[in-house]
């Protein structure tokens, strides 16, 4: 068996595992391998392949000129030798940047794109998209290109209706997965919504853990 086959292969188990194995608990590296690279570059996404990590999650912002890269903050001074907006930089100005360790140190790495990560990605590991949302039609375009539809989940913290009547031609072709403030008002009827849509996952968020987070967290 090839090592494309089997790493193929390993994304397809991934994703069955998250739907229909409810035991299974699923790995997730939070902007990836922080600690040993630089958050949300490829090396840190390309560590947790190896480590064998299930999903890995990512960050998205767009460029001047329309490119979707990888950061979480809206500007570039904290995780990159860049500073300001992203939004008011072209992608062939990020390409001056490196980013930054999580000591600060300039590091080799660049800025990369979510079409990079995505072919870094296909059929090896699962992708949980954050900061993602406002571009959820551009995102599903890069998925397609790089194949990697089945493997791609994308989230936002709206209510079901919005998210339908915003993105409904593209909803029912992703793993989409709802965030929700369970110890906030109108959490219940939130939770109601979508559960009625069976999603695979909710993201369930609470600062204070009253009687309407531990309901809700039990009714999930």
């Amino acid at each position: 068996m090839s090592l494309q086959l089997m790493a193929e292969n390993r994304a397809d188990k991934l994703r069955d595992n998250m739907i229909n194995n409810k035991k299974y608990v699923t790995v997730i590296a939070h902007r990836g391998d922080w600690r040993n690279a630089p958050e949300n570059s490829l090396q840190a996404y390309q560590n947790c392949i190896e480590m064998g990590v299930d999903m890995v999650e990512i960050d998205l912002q767009k460029t001047k000129d329309g490119v979707l890269v990888i950061m979480h903050d809206g500007t570039l001074d904290r995780t990159s030798t860049g500073k300001g907006k992203i939004s008011e930089k072209t992608y062939a100005e990020l390409q001056n940047y490196f980013l930054k360790a999580g000591d600060g140190v300039k590091t080799r790495h660049k800025i990369p794109t979510l079409e990079e990560v995505l072919n870094l990605c296909k059929g090896k590991i699962l992708i949980n998209i954050d900061k993602g949302y406002d571009y959820f039609k551009e995102v599903y375009a890069l998925m397609e290109k790089t194949g990697t539809t089945n493997q791609v989940i994308i989230k936002s913290g709206k209510p079901y209706k919005d998210v339908r009547a915003e993105n409904g031609e593209v909803l029912d072709k992703t793993i989409y997965m709802p965030v929700i403030s369970i110890d906030k008002p109108g959490a219940e009827e939130m939770v109601n919504e979508w559960l009625a849509q069976n999603p695979v996952a909710i993201e369930c968020c609470f600062g204070t853990f009253n009687e309407q987070a531990d309901r809700l967290l039990k009714k999930i």
